[in-house]
């Protein structure tokens, strides 16, 4: 029997590329769960559309509607069983990626997700893997290095999503005796370092496309806080790495820039002038003038640009050097970036409209 990967989140951001890097390198089988109100437009909202793979692909990618809040995940007993007897691999991807919700809301999906997906998994006999995708800050207000092996230390956290990532973690963890699972945990994800695409709603796009529209003067904030920058690209190739490695089961890895190659914000502020032609930003400036709008959000990211915390990469790197996986340095790919930030402003611009004219 063929391989079958079953995977949630496969729409979003990082997901799509996932589910990219699975079809391209791999000649399994996918399917997707996605959220029922998506039907019909998975296929495309997955980014399997390059015309030269865009038959193979849809032959090899079927969408299923699924609910990550439900313990059973909406499937009947006959689709759960359909999936459980022939599914080899999961890729746990799907989740609530926002800052400003409750922790119950947050809890919702990310947590009870985990959950219904393990419940899942303990009934595939065929399964030879469980990648879960995580976030590098379930290590929350924590101060210096993190270590790639700590988990609770009952740290607390700046929101509700960091919260709940650790919650599913740890189940995922007490999994461990019983399914092949492995973590991966992304930092601070910037654009697609090919095409420049962000995350129109992510926190790298919201700020640095307020300051390219020149909404955004003041940051909160050190010029010397370190900010632990990757590329979505580089996330996709790395997670796949590492699941291909069997020696990678049971692990937990950051798929991170380390200590040693985060950027500096200042360092960031001066690129960001550089490439979008406005004056630097003020760092560690009031923010209390800004729209206030901008100002909420702007709070939400604030523990971000203030924090002191770097994570360790060794176990990561020690497979992603097997597998030729690099990091891009920031300046590398800023211009590239910049591009996609202008194009998203353009997209999110409402359309000018022309005033109707008299008649002479």
């Amino acid at each position: 029997m063929s391989e079958l990967v079953l995977m949630t989140g496969a729409t979003g951001f990082v997901g799509r590329r996932l589910l990219r890097v699975w079809l391209q390198k791999t000649s399994a089988r996918v399917v997707v769960l996605t959220r029922p109100q998506n039907g019909d437009a998975t296929a495309a909202r997955c980014g399997v559309a390059e015309p030269e793979l865009a038959e193979d692909f849809s032959r090899r990618v079927t969408a299923v509607a699924a609910d990550l809040t439900d313990p059973r995940l909406g499937l009947s007993p006959a689709l759960r069983t359909e999936l459980a007897t022939a599914v080899t691999h999961i890729v746990h991807c799907g989740g609530l990626v926002r800052f400003d919700v409750s922790l119950a809301d947050a809890r919702a999906t990310n947590t009870t997700g985990a959950a219904a997906m393990l419940d899942l998994a303990r009934q595939c006999p065929r399964l030879r893997r469980f990648d879960h995708i995580s976030t590098a800050f379930v290590a929350g207000c924590r101060r210096g290095v993190v270590s790639e092996d700590e988990h609770d230390r009952g740290q607390q956290h700046h929101n509700g999503y960091e919260r709940s990532k650790l919650e599913a973690e740890l189940l995922v963890r007490g999994a461990a005796g019983d399914l092949p699972i492995a973590i991966h945990r992304p930092s601070i994800i910037t654009c697609d370092t090919r095409t420049g695409e962000l995350a129109p709603f992510g926190a790298v796009a919201r700020l640095l496309g307020a300051y390219a529209a020149g909404n955004l003067t003041a940051l909160p904030g050190r010029p010397d806080a370190r900010l632990d920058l990757v590329p979505v690209d580089f996330v996709a190739d790395a997670v796949f790495a590492v699941a291909a490695d069997p020696g990678s089961v049971g692990g937990c890895f950051h798929l991170a820039a380390g200590p040693d190659r985060s950027p500096e914000l200042g360092e960031v502020r001066d690129l960001a002038a550089e490439h979008f032609q406005r004056p630097p930003l003020l760092i560690g400036g009031d923010p209390s003038s800004l729209p206030s709008a901008l100002r909420a959000e702007v709070e939400l990211y604030a523990p971000y640009l203030t924090c002191d915390l770097a994570f360790a990469v060794a176990e990561a790197d020690r497979f992603l050097g097997k597998a030729g996986v690099d990091l891009p340095n920031l300046a590398e790919y800023f211009a590239i970036m910049a591009r996609g930030v202008r194009l998203l402003i353009r997209q999110m611009r409402p359309p000018h409209r022309e005033q109707p004219r008299s008649i002479p």
